[in-house]
């Protein structure tokens, strides 16, 4: 099972690498850069530094390799002085730059970052797409609850057919019958592949939440001397452009405080369910989604199948019946989130609490727990991306 990860972030140390960052690119900039440019017939034109001429073609360094240009192609010949083409390899030296150009400290750095940025588009993709696949899934649970009872029925009357007072009726209420079964078959497989989804979703939200705060607290202090002058050209451009980026996704979250209070051992938060007043709940991340006690489902007037309830393990080890429902929202604080997977339990989960904040809402955040100051953080990311 997946647990949230308990972490402490250094709010100011990504302000103050964008500010170095700033002063150091002000730095590394080269002056103006006025590239050789090759005129081709077809209208195109080609910019770089000219390696080689000759009467077969030219060789022109376009900064991540070289290109050969056949002489019969090319219209006309812009050339730069020696010190502008100078100048032209200096940008391509700090802008197309790979890990074996770096510091050995920065390369494992480098790899890193660039994980981060491909955790980073598919966790903001995520945050975009999960309420779809939630509700995908909320209406194919109502859908397959329709069939079912349209398989019950069918089968009801099926039972009191026979099949030696007309057998083409009774083929057709089988072949009626076993449509169904067909479409139930159908919509269960599709539950379960959004659920997968929705799961995969989750993850990749909470580990590039995760990891974010992992990278500003490990990575960030590497680079803080590369900013301060260390290194070359090309390192400091490579800190430079990271550090920048940096401080901009640190508008990817926002950071909600919650006030918990500690009671006989378990962390009680107040919890708004649906828009209501808030009651109290367990803060549990070793429950795999957020529970309610039947009385405060029915107190809110939620609503659940009772066909549809199964037997689930309970942290002190007992069992009690379940029922899935799709609450509208989910609020701690200012904290919330809409379209959250819940249960509800026939018996409340402890003596004075209403239900436990389990994952279905934790995974949504990441969350830090300050138990000297009575404080939950929940950093959530931002959908509008």
């Amino acid at each position: 099972m997946r647990q949230v990860r308990i972490l402490i972030i250094i709010n100011s140390r990504t302000h103050r690498l964008q500010v170095a960052a700033l002063a150091l690119a002000a730095l590394v900039v080269p002056g103006p850069v006025y590239p050789d440019v090759v005129h081709l017939k077809n209208g195109r034109q080609l910019e770089g530094v000219i390696l080689e001429e000759s009467e077969e073609g030219i060789v022109l360094d376009i900064g991540m390799g070289s290109t050969t240009i056949a002489a019969s192609r090319v219209e006309r010949v812009e050339r730069s002085d020696s010190a502008e083409n100078e100048n032209t390899r200096k940008v391509w030296r700090t802008t197309y730059i790979s890990a074996n150009d770096l510091p050995e400290e920065l390369r494992p750095i480098m790899k890193r970052y660039d994980r981060l940025k491909a955790m980073r588009e598919s966790a903001l993709r995520s945050a975009r797409e999960m309420p779809i696949a939630i509700r995908k899934m909320e209406a194919t649970r109502k859908q397959l609850a329709a069939r079912q009872e349209a398989y019950r029925k069918a089968s009801v009357r099926l039972a009191a057919m026979s099949v030696d007072d007309d057998v083409n009726s009774y083929n057709r209420a089988v072949e009626k019958n076993n449509g169904i079964v067909a479409k139930v078959n159908e919509d269960q497989s599709r539950i379960t592949k959004l659920q997968k989804e929705v799961e995969r979703m989750e993850n990749s939200i909470s580990d590039y939440s995760s990891e974010s705060t992992l990278f500003e607290q490990e990575a960030v202090p590497v680079l803080a001397p590369y900013l301060a002058g260390r290194g070359d050209d090309v390192a400091q451009a490579w800190v430079s452009r990271t550090s920048e980026a940096l401080a901009s996704h640190g508008s990817d979250f926002s950071k909600l405080t919650v006030p918990i209070r500690e009671i006989n051992g378990g962390t009680i938060v107040q919890v708004q369910i649906n828009g209501s007043d808030p009651v109290p709940f367990i803060l549990d991340t070793g429950a795999t989604a957020v529970t309610l006690s039947e009385t405060l489902a029915r107190q809110l007037r939620i609503p659940y199948d009772l066909k549809k309830g199964s037997e689930v393990r309970l942290a002190n080890g007992t069992t009690a019946k379940a029922f899935p429902v799709l609450l509208d929202t989910v609020q701690v604080g200012d904290a919330s989130a809409n379209d959250v997977r819940a249960l509800i339990l026939q018996r409340s989960p402890g003596v004075g609490v209403q239900g436990l904040l389990g994952m279905t809402f934790l995974k949504r955040f990441e969350v830090q727990l300050d138990a000297n100051s009575s404080k939950l953080v929940l950093k959530k990311l931002n959908v509008e991306k």
